[in-house]
Order: structure tokens, then sequence, then C-alpha cells
């Protein structure tokens, strides 16, 4: 069934630890680049699916995107526009999580009643950039970004009624260096692939 639950893909970033634009690299042998890649496979399970985009210009998927009101802030400038645009709870997703789980932020979604931000991980191993936000964090987010505070670790999901859900943590992997890059390529043929991509 698709939901309806607005997805965000965050693609702002500035890759400075790769070197070059990480989101128009491929770690599958079909050529297929990591924005591509979140864009498709959340497309095929949500019907709001857009794509968080800062200054510089970002491969065109065929989604609509929003802008950074507070561009070089980090993933809580993508946070806050999407919040103030859409008006309603959003999912962030990194673009650059290239297992990351469609179903699984589904499962997400439906604990996530009563709770400001529902994500994975645990408090001390937290994954901020896999996890539903709902509305009321927007005063945090503002507050936050007024301060110059820009940890959504430690200045919003902290401060707020938060619901962590313990899962494993290959699938969220990130791919933000080259080495990072080579495992996730070696990864896309094992066992944790075929796993994260049901």
């Amino acid at each position: 069934m698709i939901d309806t639950t607005p997805i965000l893909i965050l693609a702002g970033g500035k890759s400075s630890r790769m070197g070059r634009d990480k989101l128009a690299l491929t770690v599958t042998p079909d050529g297929e680049s990591l924005l591509r890649r979140a864009a498709r496979r959340f497309s095929e399970h949500f019907s709001r699916v857009y794509v968080s985009v800062g200054e510089r210009e970002t491969e065109n998927v065929g989604l609509p995107t929003i802008r950074d009101v507070f561009p070089n802030c980090g993933p809580i400038s993508g946070l806050h526009a999407a919040l103030t645009t859409l008006g309603c709870g959003v999912f962030l997703v990194a673009a650059d999580m290239p297992f990351a789980n469609p179903e699984l932020a589904k499962r997400i979604i439906e604990q996530s009643h009563g709770y400001d931000v529902t994500c994975a991980g645990t408090e001390e191993n937290v994954e901020p950039l896999f996890a539903y936000y709902a509305a009321s964090v927007l005063p945090r987010v503002e507050t936050a970004i007024a301060a110059e505070r820009y940890s959504l670790s430690r200045e919003v999901l902290r401060r707020v009624n938060t619901l962590y859900i313990p899962i494993p943590n290959e699938g969220l992997a990130n791919v933000n260096t080259p080495d990072e890059l080579e495992k996730a390529r070696n990864a896309a043929n094992s066992e944790i692939f075929n796993l994260t991509n049901e």
C-alpha cells in the first residue's frame, strides 16, 4: 500500500569528505546514482516524496524540491524548510544511505503517534537522518537554528518527546568517504544488500 506521509530525501550536503558530488556516484552495477536510487525506491512506497536542496545544483530526479531557507546549516535546514513548506510532519532520509529500507520507514511512521520524533537507533547511538519528525518540533528547530546550534541529535531529539526504535545498523550506513563508498559497493552483492532491498 502506498503511504501518503511526506518523505524528504536530504540532498543538500557539500560532499566535502568525498571530494566530489557523492550523490552522483553509484553503488550498484546498474549505474543508478545514490540520489536517483533513493528517489526511485521511496517513490515506490510513498506518494509524496521531495528532495531537500541547498545552494548547489542537484541532479534532477523528477521529484519536487524544497530549498533550504537557512543554507549551510546541515540537515536541520532541510527539516526546517520541509516543516514550514508542507505544514505537517515529515520523514527524513539521507540520500547517501544506499540501503535505507522504505518498508522500515513505514514501520517507524506507524509507531510515531504521540511522539515529536520517532527515529532509528537508541539514545546513545541514534540515526537522526532516518526518522519521522512531527510538525510539533518546528518551534524547537527554529530555536536551534536561531542559536546556531545545528545538531539534530543534541538540539532536537534530546529536547523533545522522542521514541527510539533499535534496528540493525547495517542498512543505514552512510557513504561519506571513498572508503565508505568502496564498502557499500562490496556490500551491494552481499546478504546485507539482499535483506535491505526486499
